[in-house]
């Protein structure tokens, strides 16, 4: 909390918030947020860093949306705040958030890169916008790069040739052509400074235990192989014949890296890959930077041949995502490399004869396009190698496939690899043995379909949800083709109840996975509904003639409220059935045992379908019964459920059997008392109610009662139209001195400025029935209530339609109001 609050900085800040508690997923929202946060930065009133501070949680919120993304780099590009690598890292966390539709963000990114004059960063942007950008619109991506090589580094070429860092491609590039070419010792050119190797061979003798590993990081860069080998043979592994050496885990990993160098360039090719090996197995965590080493030793070597099948089979057996994603970059590059190398050295020697030139061009090109295609099938084998169990990775998986025969192949793979034990999302290996049996249905095999589903339903699903998916979608295909009987007979199958039901269910819930679904399919209230709708079809076919079917239906719905898997629909479709087939009272049975199962809110909607049948087939009740039944549906006030329609209802039942007496009156009354203060809306309504019947049947006393208990009990900002009624109603009696004492009570309630209607009215009263003094009172009373009630607009604010009354400052504070009006009446 104290970390918001150093953002949230005034009321606008927390409406905002709260609007987004309620509507996350509401863009607009946020859009308007974060603009308004922006003008806030331009005016000062807050800094960049809390734009930087909502951008990101708007992101974290709409993370597979690249046009989000894309709003927020642009934005951080154009104030200049950040180092541009930094936000190269951003569009790298967009591209990994963001599965597709990245056009417009690969060209942004593309944009950006080329502006910053590295092509370190415009080479890697170029590799990931390619592979993220549609097909159709790469040529989008290649004319950017080459319009910023066109017009910013050839001219810089054409003036002075200034080498610039070699990236990674650019390196196999250089000793590809080394060793490709009739020049193959790519070490001929490295200088190798003899006397500053003599140098440390003598100060190594002298040299503190501290200071070793220094020194022998600068002894090996002296290139000065035989030496270096030498020395760290001595000083470092301890070894004076320098046989099987072997680094131990405090070796430096720089110190074996210089130690490979050394090797490599003695040509000592056992040795390197032997102490290769066992740096490998120490130092697994620098796996890509190793696997670039010995790419650059066997391009070196002259062992190309070996690249190819290490890249597959390291690519083939990672198991973390940033190992995978470097090793694919290293693929890309090294074909690359190999395909331009020879590109140039047939251009810088076109006379020369290069055995199977165009096969090999033709070879490293077919190989880099199946590198760019198979990403994601090569990503899809990644994740499964993490974790073989996640269902979700086989469907995409599935998704990636051309051919059917390639889908059949993946989907047998998966139900023999899959453990369905160690399955930890519901519903998705049933969602593959669906897919997979659907395969065979959409081509008319159904027995082979039937086949796979069987097999489907043997599997232990830890997850009801599994096998409800697997017998509802075989019931609904056999159901599309074959005919309701036929889905009819296979729930029935699977919703056979077995000995003891409770036991069994028990055993389930305290297996906690361990224990097959299958055990427990008979308690599906999925597949209970399905059979029970698929039964009333059935019946209703036949307008419910069939004795035999229609006691099966009911039979189904004593065995699901047997089960207590029962929804309060099912009860309601229960009772309907049996109105049907003219079983009237027993459907009356059916909702009061709903009634008894459920909490209150259900029961106030059960009730309602209840009452209503009740009183169109009063005949088969009593009066008396129906009241009863009523008297405990309006119970449900005390559970503060808004009862007003069956009060309603209630008043309409005895009004129809008795007319409007008292005791219809007293149900209204009984609803405008019970109703809860947090329903205003309702009871004002149920007064109103009361006082158009007490009104319509002449009952003087009653309706003066009503509106007496009215204007005392609703909310004040309610109570000024009822005011003006009463006192109406007083003054059709005759009576002048009881309407200005409602008045004056009436206006005691709202402050004059909010009961402007009242006011207008009790002016017009006044000089229709009093005299000059009473005016004069009226005035007096006005100004004071003026003087004594302001307006809290603060809470006002906060709480729309209610207004609270402070008294004024000038005012001496009473426990109680001396100008409290008694309404006597």
């Amino acid at each position: 909390m104290e970390y918001i609050n150093g953002y949230i900085i005034d009321d606008d800040d927390i409406a905002f918030e709260y609007e987004l508690q309620s509507t996350p997923q509401n863009m607009l929202t946020w859009k308007r947020y974060i603009e308004t946060w922006k003008n806030q930065v331009k005016g000062d009133k807050r800094s960049v860093r809390h734009v930087f501070w909502l951008y990101e949680r708007f992101c974290n919120q709409f993370h597979q949306d690249p046009e989000v993304w894309q709003e927020y780099i642009q934005w951080v590009i154009d104030t200049g705040k950040m180092h541009y690598l930094k936000i190269d890292a951003m569009y790298r966390r967009a591209f990994e958030s963001c599965k597709r539709n990245c056009d417009t963000l690969c060209l942004q990114y593309m944009k950006f890169a080329t502006g910053q004059f590295d092509l370190t960063l415009i080479r890697k942007a170029l590799v990931t916008s390619l592979q993220k950008i549609a097909k159709e619109n790469q040529f989008k991506i290649w004319y950017s790069v080459l319009e910023f090589v066109n017009k910013c580094l050839l001219p810089l070429m054409e003036e002075t040739l200034v080498d610039d860092e070699e990236d990674q491609c650019e390196q196999f590039r250089v000793l590809l052509r080394h060793s490709l070419s009739d020049d193959k010792d790519s070490n001929k050119n490295i200088v190798k400074n003899a006397w500053l190797s003599q140098l440390y061979e003598r100060y190594l003798t002298v040299c503190p235990p501290e200071k070793l590993s220094g020194v022998l990081m600068h002894l090996g860069r002296t290139n000065n192989y035989e030496i270096i080998k030498q020395l760290y043979d001595k000083f470092l592994f301890k070894s004076n014949e320098g046989n099987d050496i072997r680094p131990s885990e405090t070796t430096p990993f720089s110190l074996c890296l210089l130690y490979l160098n050394a090797l490599e360039g003695m040509k000592l090719e056992l040795q390197y890959e032997i102490f290769f090996e066992e740096v490998l197995k120490l130092h697994n965590r620098a796996l890509v930077q190793l696997l670039i080493v010995l790419v650059k030793h066997y391009i070196k070597s002259s062992q190309i041949n070996k690249i190819e099948p290490l890249l597959n089979n390291i690519i083939s057996s990672t198991t973390l995502f940033h190992e995978f994603a470097s090793i694919y970059n290293i693929c890309i590059d090294f074909e690359e490399a190999t395909l331009a190398t020879i590109m140039d050295i047939y251009e810088d020697n076109p006379s020369k004869d290069i055995p199977d030139l165009e096969s090999e061009i033709q070879k490293h090109m077919n190989t880099l396009t199946v590198l760019s295609s198979s990403y994601e099938m090569k990503l899809n084998d990644f994740y499964l190698r993490k974790n073989v169990n996640n269902v979700q990775y086989w469907l995409e998986r599935i998704e990636l496939q051309d051919s059917l025969e390639a889908k059949l192949e993946v989907f047998q793979d998966a139900i023999l690899r899959v453990d369905p034990v160690k399955v930890t999302v519901p519903k998705v290996f049933g969602k593959l043995w669906c897919s997979y049996a659907e395969i065979y249905w959409d081509s008319k095999y159904y027995d082979t379909s039937r086949e796979i589903y069987e097999m489907a339903l043997k599997v232990p699903f830890p997850f009801i949800e599994d096998l409800e998916l697997i017998w509802a979608t075989w019931t609904r295909n056999e159901l599309r083709i074959f005919g309701i009987e036929r889905a009819i007979f296979l729930l029935r199958t699977a919703l056979k109840l077995p000995k003891s039901p409770e036991n069994l269910i028990e055993k389930f819930k305290k297996g906690k996975g361990k224990v097959p679904s299958q055990t427990v399919i008979f308690n599906s209230l999925q597949l209970w509904t399905l059979f029970i709708d698929l039964a009333e079809v059935q019946c209703s076919t036949i307008s419910f003639a069939d004795e035999k079917l229609v006691a099966e239906l009911i039979n189904t719905y004593e065995k699901a409220i047997a089960l207590k898997i029962v929804t309060p629909i099912m009860f309601v479709q229960y009772a309907q059935l049996l109105q049907k087939v003219g079983k009237i009272r027993e459907s009356f049975q059916i909702y009061e045992r709903a009634i008894s199962s459920f909490p209150s809110v259900v029961q106030y909607e059960l009730w309602t379908l209840y009452l209503q049948q009740a009183c169109i087939t009063e005949n088969d009740l009593s009066k008396e019964h129906i009241r009863d039944l009523f008297d405990q549906a309006t119970a449900l006030t005390e559970d503060e459920i808004d009862c007003r329609p069956i009060f309603i209802l209630y008043n309409e039942f005895e009004e129809r059997n008795e007319g409007v007496t008292k005791r219809s009156l007293d149900i209204l009354l009984e609803g405008a008392r019970k109703i809860s203060d947090k329903f205003v809306k309702s009871k004002i309504q149920m007064w109103d109610l009361c006082i158009m019947k007490a009104t319509s049947s002449s009952r003087t006393e009653l309706l003066r009662a009503i509106y007496a208990e009215c204007i005392q009990v609703l909310p004040r900002r309610e109570v000024s139209r009822y005011v003006i009624d009463f006192a109406q109603f007083e003054v059709s009696l005759g009576e002048t001195t009881r309407p200005r004492e409602i008045l004056t009570y009436g206006a005691s309630l709202v402050a004059p400025a909010l009961n402007k209607e009242l006011w207008d009215y009790r002016e017009q009263f006044e000089l229709q029935f009093g005299d000059k003094e009473k005016y004069k009172n009226m005035l007096v009373l006005k100004q004071r209530l003026e003087v004594s009630m302001k307006i809290d607009t603060e809470e006002a604010t906060k709480q729309k339609g209610n207004i609270e009354f402070v008294m004024s400052k000038k005012q001496i504070q009473h426990s109680s109001n001396p100008e409290e009006i008694e309404l006597d009446i």
